[in-house]
């Protein structure tokens, strides 16, 4: 793992007139990978009658993030003493490729290369907690102007959360070398209903040097998508380079696999199917540029695992149908 520019989530230590963890003095600039592989089909439907079940994506964007003005702690206003501190990310450039279900191979070229129109120059919003953890991610400017709509932008939203979810890190507390994260963005599915069950990921310092630490994560959750008969026990491993001076992460890498427990209904007969996550984020020197690549339909079979009938029983992400 490479240090890079000193840039990234400047932590804060949690109490009452701490600063906001991000400051409007410069933007921040990331490279950040995402490549999923969903053990049930996303239906990715852009309104203009091409639709698809996708089952895998590889998303790679860079991205600006630009700390806004305040707000200020105001106890009478309900925002409290820490009140969230809101980042927009700006979607400089974005590849998503994808694969679908056997019986959709051919149609989701055209919707990749749709969704690379659409999310490049969008805005992701952040909403950063003084600690520097992750409160909420949201998706800006785009237009859901009927149902149909709606749910596919809601889709997008989840597909990015995917990515940033990578910067939600725990701050080290001061003079510990292991510490504990308990729900974490990497430990959810992109589920328009949410996701339900505890997560607990313990992070410890693996090696250091005059500037730089090296963190060292591992966890577990149970995740248990909302109105779902599917549960996920799932393990979450990863690396982190943080700036010693700033408490700044430098370089973030994950891979989570989550397999259906025995009473899951995608289970049933099967070994099931594996949810998995392969993550990668690092900042970015000012003027350096990373080539996202090209937006493509993928073959099938690259995610890596055999499709049948059950999962084309039910369905991940938003649908109008």
């Amino acid at each position: 793992m490479t240090a890079l520019l000193l840039t990234g989530i400047a932590w804060a230590h949690d109490g009452a007139g701490s600063p906001p963890v991000w400051t409007a003095a410069e933007p921040r600039r990331y490279a950040i990978q995402a490549r999923v592989s969903l053990p049930l089909f996303m239906r990715l439907d852009t309104g203009f009658n091409r639709e698809a079940r996708m089952v895998g994506y590889d998303l790679r964007l860079v991205t600006t993030c630009t700390a806004q003005p305040g707000p200020e702690p105001c106890e009478s206003c309900g925002r409290g003493p820490t009140p969230n501190q809101e980042v927009l990310c700006l979607l400089d450039d974005v590849a998503f490729s994808a694969t679908g279900m056997v019986q959709d191979e051919g149609r989701l070229q055209p919707i990749v290369t749709r969704i690379d129109e659409l999310l490049t120059g969008s805005v992701v919003q952040l909403q950063v907690r003084r600690d520097g953890r992750l409160a909420n991610i949201d998706l800006e400017g785009l237009e859901r102007r009927n149902q149909v709509v709606g749910a596919f932008i809601e889709n997008l939203r989840l597909i990015i959360s995917r990515g940033f979810a990578g910067l939600d890190f725990a701050a080290p507390p001061e003079d510990e070398q292991s510490w504990v994260q308990y729900d974490n963005w990497l430990m959810r599915l992109p589920v328009a209903s949410g996701s339900i069950g505890g997560s607990e990921i313990v992070h410890r310092t693996a090696g250091e040097s005059d500037d730089l630490i090296v963190v060292e994560s591992g966890g577990r959750a149970l995740i248990v998508p909302a109105n779902s008969a599917n549960q996920y026990d799932s393990r979450m491993y990863g690396m982190t380079a943080v700036d010693r001076e700033h408490d700044q992460i430098l370089e973030r890498t994950w891979t989570v696999i989550g397999v259906p427990t025995a009473s899951s209904h995608i289970a049933f007969g099967t070994a099931g199917y594996a949810y998995m996550q392969d993550g990668w984020l690092r900042a970015l020197e000012q003027g350096e540029t990373w080539d996202v690549g090209q937006s493509v339909e993928l073959a099938d079979g690259w995610h890596v695992q055999q499709q049948t009938a059950i999962q084309a029983g039910a369905s991940l992400g938003a649908s109008p149908r």
